[in-house]
């Protein structure tokens, strides 16, 4: 049964760059919290952005942390992280997500793409995750952070992979910071012709 894409956050604004290396600042107390708080154990999260170019387009003005001193992750590209207590990091992070038990799996091909296509399906098993993937591979997922989306980019496409609809949680781009309420994430489900035009 095909259904369609719901309540996906899309923040239809220019990505703004960050510098692959940070500030050269030393990340704070603040920073180091989030670092520790922004995934749960177990959880397996696309990042379509990297947060920082996010949280410049959103609530970066607001926040008192040194935020812009935190490393990007994989270059700017779209990544899947992974926060587990029983797997040891697979390296693909900055050290400061490694510290914090985070994997990192760089989504390759996005770079230049006017469209974003994502294959998604639940995560069956948490196991060893990949230093990269290609564009177009099926992702085992369950959560999503908010969007922002490049100028460049005319549409944006979740697809569900298999027969059944994917339910992910749809996490805000504040999680993490103390300051902001995130409770009851919402809910998308996605079927196998789901897609979500940018506005």
């Amino acid at each position: 049964m095909l259904r369609t894409l719901g309540a996906l956050a899309l923040t239809a604004a220019a990505a703004r760059a960050a510098s692959s290396s940070g500030s050269g600042e030393q990340i704070d107390d603040q920073v180091k919290a989030w670092l520790e708080n922004y995934m749960e154990d177990g959880e397996t999260r696309l990042f379509p952005n990297d947060i920082k170019s996010v949280w410049g387009s959103t609530i970066g003005s607001s926040l008192t942390a040194n935020w812009k001193a935190l490393p990007v992750v994989c270059d700017g590209k779209p990544s899947v992280q992974t926060k587990s207590s029983t797997l040891t990091p697979n390296g693909g992070c900055p050290d400061v997500y490694t510290n914090a038990s985070v994997s990192c799996t760089c989504l390759e091909g996005y770079d230049n793409a006017t469209e974003w296509e994502f294959y998604i399906q639940p995560r069956q098993q948490l196991t060893d995750q990949p230093l990269t993937l290609e564009f177009g591979a099926t992702l085992g997922l369950t959560s999503l952070v908010t969007i922002v989306a490049p100028d460049d980019l005319t549409a944006i496409k979740i697809v569900g992979v298999g027969e059944q609809a994917v339910t992910l949680n749809v996490t805000a781009e504040a999680t993490g910071w103390d300051n902001y309420d995130t409770s009851n994430p919402s809910l998308i489900e996605v079927g196998t012709t789901s897609a979500l035009q940018k506005m």
